[in-house]
């Protein structure tokens, strides 16, 4: 475990800590919500599946072993991958559980981030309530707005979007830098980001899985 780097993001910084080391096993699931009603006039049923992998990675030198669970993946694993896990705090802050930001495949050269993670790292508090809220205030006063209030509301809808977009930006491409540079030793081999650029896949669900794990919060 360790701390590779700290990526300002507008507002704040956040510290990014590694975990790195061999894929041991991978498991797979999925979880189906079923939403709807139904009457006498007949009804409407709908249905969501989210999927999620379970990474066991083990450092071979220091033999610590850690599992991350996210949702939709977009990056392949199989046993024998070298992996680097990723998580973000916030300096001066004090929690149980960080979460965890993205997923880096050595092997592969690919990387996802996990959306939740990052906005709840980069983004104000409770910014998706706040997102909604903006959005309402925004359109409603664009189609039914009137006085001079109108245009300064729909202005300060926009550019909380804008300033929630580009915090997480900073953040994702902040993390996606420190990996180019982040050296890694998996015991037999020493490899490093440098020798591929990071592919960067996105997690877009809005479900991603904001703390999985027990991630630790203090870098050795």
């Amino acid at each position: 475990m360790s701390k590779i780097g700290s990526v300002k993001v507008i507002w704040k910084t956040v510290d990014i800590h590694a975990f790195s080391g061999e894929v041991m096993d991978i498991a797979r699931s999925s979880e189906t919500h079923v939403s709807g009603s139904a009457n006498v006039n007949g009804g409407q049923i709908s249905s969501s599946t989210t999927h999620y992998a379970q990474l066991f990675i083990r450092n071979p030198v220091t033999n610590e072993e850690y599992d991350i669970e996210y949702a939709n993946p977009k990056v392949g694993f199989r046993p024998t991958h070298k992996a680097t896990m990723l998580w973000g705090t916030t300096p001066g802050v004090t929690k149980k559980t960080w979460p965890y930001i993205g997923v880096y495949n050595h092997t592969t050269g690919q990387l996802q981030t996990i959306r939740k993670g990052n906005n709840d790292l980069a983004c104000i508090p409770f910014y998706n309530w706040i997102m909604i809220l903006a959005v309402f205030v925004g359109v409603f006063n664009l189609i039914m707005g009137t006085g001079f209030l109108k245009w300064p509301l729909v202005l300060a809808s926009i550019g909380y979007v804008v300033f929630t977009y580009m915090c997480q930006k900073k953040l994702i491409d902040g993390t996606n830098e420190l990996m180019k540079t982040h050296s890694v030793d998996f015991g037999v081999v020493s490899q490093s980001a440098t020798v591929a650029t990071p592919e960067i896949t996105q997690d877009v669900a809005a479900a991603a899985v904001e703390s999985p794990a027990m991630a630790p919060t203090v870098a050795k």
